[in-house]
C-alpha cells in the first residue's frame, strides 16, 4: 500500500499563539507545514524563513508571505489554522480566501466557536460557503471552545437532568508585559479605569458570551437573554508586575461575568476573573465547573490551564477531525471529543473500507459477517452463496 501523504498545513498569523501552533504542527507525525502568512502589521516577519521566526535555528524551506491568495494557492493546504483576530467580520473574508483554495479552517477567534450568538446570518453564510466548497470550518480554542463549553457539555453526558451550571476561571497576568498591563487598566485609580473602560472597552473578553449559547444549543435550552458585566478588582496589599507597582486600592485585575437566562431563570454563569500577582493576596490559580443537577457535579482543575499552549493544541489537535468530517461549519460540540494525537496521523485517516450494499451483496446474513464463517442457524454454511 502507498505511504498517504502528509495533511498539508498552512499556518496564518504568527502571534504567539500562532506560533505555538506552527511549533506543535512541525512536531506532529503525519502534518507538514507548507505556508505561513503574516497577520496584518507584522511586516517584519514577511520575507523570512519560518524556521527562523519561529526561532529554531534552521531553515523549514518555508517563507513568511504577505499575499494570502498567492500562498494559499500554491501551498494547497488541506488545513488553514487562522489565528489573526476574534470578530467574524474580520475573520469571514479570510476563511473565504481559505475555502477558495479548497482548504479546511481551525480559527482561534472568539466569535467563531459560535458565531450565531452576534452575526448569525454571517455563521450561516459561511455554512452554506463550507458546504459549497466540500470543507469543514471549525472554531475552537482554550475559552471559548473548551473549558468554558465543550468541557461542561461533556460532563452534563453524566447527568440525568440539569438545573443550573456555574464555571470561572481565575487566571494570572503573569505573562503580560508593562505595556499591556497599562493598556488593560492595570494600576489606574477605579474612577480612572470606570472612565477607560467606558471610553475604550479595553480588556474585553469577547467568547464567554459564544460559551453561553454553545451550551444552551447543546442542552436544548432557549435563552430569553444573556447579561454581561465587569468589575475593576483592586489590591488590598501592595503588588508589582513586570515592574509596574500597584498599591493597595488600585486596579490589580478584571471580573467578567456573563449570565444566560432561561424561563426567566439564570441558568448559566461564567466568570472570569484576571489578575495581576494573585499569589501575593493568597489567591490560587484555577479553573473551576459546577453543574447543579441529578447528579450534581464539581470540577476544580488548578493551576489553571495555560492558555496558549491550551489553544494552540486544541487547534492542532482538531486538525484530523476536521478533514474527516463532512463539510459546513461546525461547533466542538459537533466534532469527536479532542484529543492528543501522539501517533501518527496518517494511519488515523479514515480507510474507504467495504459499503453495507456490498457487505449485503456476500450474504453476510446467511453466512456470517462478512462471509467469512457460517451463520449461526446454518452451521454448515449450507446457504451461503
Amino acid at each position: 500500500m502507498p505511504e498517504r501523504e502528509a495533511i498539508r498545513v498552512v499556518v496564518w498569523g504568527l502571534d504567539e499563539i500562532g506560533l505555538a501552533m506552527a511549533h506543535l504542527v512541525e512536531r506532529r507525525q503525519g502534518l507538514e507545514i507548507v505556508g505561513a502568512i503574516a497577520a496584518e502589521g507584522s511586516a517584519d516577519q514577511v520575507g523570512r524563513d519560518l524556521g527562523d521566526v519561529m526561532g529554531f535555528g534552521r531553515r523549514f524551506g518555508v517563507t513568511v508571505q504577505d499575499d494570502p491568495a498567492r500562498c494559499l494557492t500554491e501551498a494547497r493546504p488541506d488545513v488553514t489554522l487562522l489565528a489573526t483576530g476574534s470578530k467574524v467580520e474580520r475573520l469571514g473574508p479570510q476563511i473565504l480566501r481559505a475555502m477558495e483554495a479548497g482548504s479546511g479552517v481551525i480559527c482561534v477567534g472568539a466569535d467563531m466557536v459560535y458565531p450565531w450568538a452576534t452575526r448569525p446570518d454571517l455563521a450561516d453564510n459561511l455554512d452554506d460557503l463550507a458546504h459549497a466548497h466540500g470543507v469543514t470550518v471549525l472554531g475552537t480554542g482554550l475559552s471559548p471552545g473548551f473549558l468554558f463549553d465543550t468541557l461542561i457539555i461533556t460532563l452534563t453526558g453524566c447527568c440525568m437532568d440539569v438545573e443550573r451550571i456555574r464555571a470561572g476561571r481565575i487566571g494570572s497576568l503573569a505573562h503580560w508585559g508593562p505595556e499591556a498591563l497599562r493598556k488593560h487598566g492595570i494600576g489606574l485609580r477605579p474612577s480612572d479605569w470606570n472612565e477607560a473602560w467606558h471610553k475604550h472597552r479595553f480588556g474585553d473578553r469577547g467568547g464567554l458570551e459564544q460559551s453561553l449559547h454553545l451550551i444552551a444549543d447543546s442542552l436544548g435550552w432557549r435563552l430569553d437573554r444573556v447579561e454581561k458585566d465587569v468589575k475593576p478588582v483592586l489590591a488590598e496589599v501592595r503588588r508589582e508586575l513586570a515592574g509596574l507597582r500597584i498599591d493597595p486600592g488600585q486596579v490589580a485585575g478584571t471580573l467578567f461575568t456573563a449570565t444566560a437566562y432561561v424561563d426567566d431563570r439564570p441558568r448559566i454563569v461564567l466568570e472570569l476573573l484576571e489578575q495581576a500577582a494573585p499569589e501575593v493576596e493568597g489567591v490560587e490559580t484555577g479553573d473551576f465547573i459546577d453543574i447543579e443537577g441529578e447528579p450534581s457535579l464539581s470540577v476544580r482543575l488548578q493551576p489553571e490551564i495555560p492558555g496558549v499552549k491550551a489553544t494552540a493544541a486544541l487547534a492542532v489537535n482538531m486538525i484530523l477531525p476536521v478533514v474527516q468530517v463532512g463539510p459546513g461549519l461546525k461547533t466542538m460540540a459537533d466534532m469527536p471529543v479532542p484529543r492528543a494525537v501522539l501517533t501518527d496521523l496518517r494511519d488515523l485517516l479514515q480507510v474507504s473500507g467495504i459499503t453495507v450494499e456490498e457487505e449485503l451483496g456476500r450474504g453476510w446474513h446467511a453466512a456470517g459477517l462478512g462471509g467469512h464463517g457460517a451463520h449461526p442457524s446454518d452451521p454448515a454454511g449450507a446457504n451461503a452463496p
